[in-house]
């Protein structure tokens, strides 16, 4: 396990972390032994399958954790209340690519979200596997996500307690704030009272292990790296009420046959986003027309060096995006830097190269028209609405802790 990592934990010790659920700070003064051959260990199996959540949430934007999952590891599981209330989703892997994300389905009582990821290669090793039972109280569990939206990925190390419902995993006091928590809600909207009452008496996995802000919907995983729940809640101020829903209710998500709530999405360009880029854009293309003597050379050599930063990203053996797209920026963007170079000959006297010189222009003109096109392609998916899939009124609970 490198030992920046080691480092990036152990710099959590006495920040204020934020608590993933109720927005209070805590003081955890856990430590990272970088020289537990069990933690390098689940670290090393663990990197390629856990995930970084990012999703839109009006004018800013949250962070969680996720792991792939499914038979071709192109599915995420996280956590309901990351996703809960976003425009977009998107997922960063280890390898620092990012992707976009749909909402296939919810679990809002279990607070447990299944997504399909958009442009990434099917890859069945990339899946973390299912425990089939939980281990026996005592046994070591580790967490595995992207507290404070780390970039790298961050082990934890605890003990199991055991299953428990919800409510009572926490101490008196704080099953008081969440019974006030939960009348509150239900007063507002009494037709999710059932639903509410269910998700405070559903099953969780109690344990030591350390959960911070940012690893909720990460993966809990045994000594053998197999996945036996998802972190979901912790206690603030407490090293001993740290909540994960556990892998059964996972795999019913997963086998679901028809899904909870439908999620419509709708596609968009660069257009739909930044109109005022792209008619900047197209202005300067017209700009650029009437001074091509001078800016064809020179944007044919920017598309130069960005065809060098694509050939590089095309080529890494890392990828694991669908490449298509970085194949047609590729070729776009090479026609626009032999076009530049070739359009330092229509100054020549000589009629021949002129000639080629006047293909120069045409070919950078060609390279610059499909960037500004790509502008107006349907691009990522944004989510535009939600409806209960069996069309009964109630919405996905809005209601955390």
């Amino acid at each position: 396990m490198p030992e920046e990592v080691c480092k990036s934990y152990k710099s959590l010790e006495h920040s204020n972390v934020i608590d993933a659920l109720s927005g209070k700070r805590l003081g955890f003064t856990d430590r990272l032994d970088c020289a537990d051959t069990n933690l390098s260990r689940i670290w090393d199996e663990m990197k390629p399958k856990a995930v970084r959540v990012v999703v839109d949430k009006g004018p800013g934007f949250a962070t969680g954790s996720g792991v792939f999952v499914g038979a071709d590891g192109d599915e995420v599981v996280t956590n309901y209340h990351v996703v809960s209330g976003s425009s977009q989703t998107r997922v960063v892997t280890s390898s620092g690519e990012i992707f976009n994300a749909r909402i296939l389905d919810v679990d809002d009582v279990r607070d447990l979200a299944h997504l399909k990821i958009e442009g990434i290669s099917k890859k069945p090793e990339r899946s973390v596997q299912f425990s089939k039972s939980l281990p026996p109280a005592g046994s070591e569990l580790f967490a595995a996500g992207h507290p404070g939206g780390s970039p790298s990925m961050i082990v934890s190390q605890g003990i199991y307690f055991g299953k428990e419902p919800y409510l009572v995993a926490f101490s008196p006091a704080y099953q008081d704030r969440l019974i006030g928590k939960a009348a509150e809600a239900i007063v507002k909207k009494p037709e999710t009272e059932n639903d509410i009452k269910a998700l405070l008496m559903t099953p969780k996995l109690r344990m030591s292990t350390p959960l911070y802000y940012g690893n909720s919907g990460g993966a809990v995983v045994d000594a053998k790296a197999q996945l036996v729940g998802i972190a979901t809640a912790i206690e603030p101020g407490s090293g001993v009420s740290n909540i994960a829903t556990p892998v059964e209710h996972v795999r019913e998500l997963l086998e679901r046959r028809e899904p909870k709530f439908d999620y419509k999405y709708q596609r968009y360009s660069l257009f739909d986003v930044q109109p005022e880029a792209v008619a900047t854009n197209t202005a300067a293309l017209a700009v650029g027309y009437m001074t091509r003597r001078i800016s064809a050379p020179i944007y044919g050599a920017v598309s130069a060096f960005r065809a060098v930063e694509t050939f590089d990203n095309v080529t890494a053996k890392n990828l694991e995006a669908d490449r298509r797209p970085a194949y047609a920026s590729l070729a776009l963007q090479s026609t626009a830097a032999l076009g530049g170079a070739l359009s330092l000959l229509a100054r020549n006297p000589l009629g021949r190269l002129a000639q080629m010189g006047r293909v120069g222009y045409a070919m950078v003109g060609a390279g610059a028209l499909g960037s500004i096109a790509s502008d107006f392609m349907p691009g990522p998916s944004r989510l535009v609405g939600v409806t209960r899939h069996n069309k009964e009124a109630r919405e996905p609970l809005q209601f955390s802790f």
